[in-house]
């Protein structure tokens, strides 16, 4: 499962296969079409769950921003052993999880738009692609902040052995005899 770590756009074109897939097979056979009460709905109605998710999307795109943006800033030498050692697999799953966030939103909002122009049959997929890729996104996310959390306890552990180190000398006083 480790090219799921390091390989986040691969993740992201099975889920849009997975989609096209249940996409044909709902064209097909009826009882797998679980978007149909969805696109009875009048328009304004179903756009406003694709709105509410492209909400939810932009939301979690910006805390992915905050997540990525201290992990690149951080100067410590665990962090930079940690940039360095993650390279290319970390430089991705960073970049994901805000590109696939803003993309969960433009899909969202592509549904809704879709819905207005009277084409509601497309409107669900794209939904179901967004809600899938902000899932995505949202377990890459909270792996990642798994993995700084880790840096960043280790990091202070560090700290706190040097700073309860008490000198020889403190312990072992010379004694000054005259």
């Amino acid at each position: 499962m480790r090219w799921m770590q390091d390989k986040p756009i691969v993740v992201t074109v099975a889920l849009t296969i997975l989609v096209v897939a249940h996409a044909v097979v709902a064209g097909h056979w009826a009882p797998t079409d679980i978007w149909a009460p969805l696109v009875a709905l009048e328009a304004s109605v179903s756009a406003t769950l694709y709105v509410g998710l492209a909400g939810l999307a932009v939301a979690a795109a910006g805390f992915a921003g905050v997540i990525v943006i201290f992990g690149l800033e951080a100067q410590s030498e665990r962090f930079l052993i940690f940039r360095i050692v993650g390279a290319r697999p970390l430089r991705a799953s960073w970049l994901s999880v805000v590109a696939t966030s803003f993309g969960a939103a433009a899909l969202a909002l592509t549904a809704a738009v879709i819905a207005f122009l009277n084409h509601p049959g497309v409107s669900p997929w794209l939904f179901e692609l967004a809600i899938l890729l902000l899932a995505h996104a949202t377990f890459r996310l909270l792996w990642l902040l798994t993995k700084l959390t880790h840096v960043v306890q280790q990091e202070d552990s560090a700290k706190l052995r040097t700073q309860r180190k008490i000198p020889l000398d403190m312990v072992f006083p010379e004694s000054k005899a005259g």
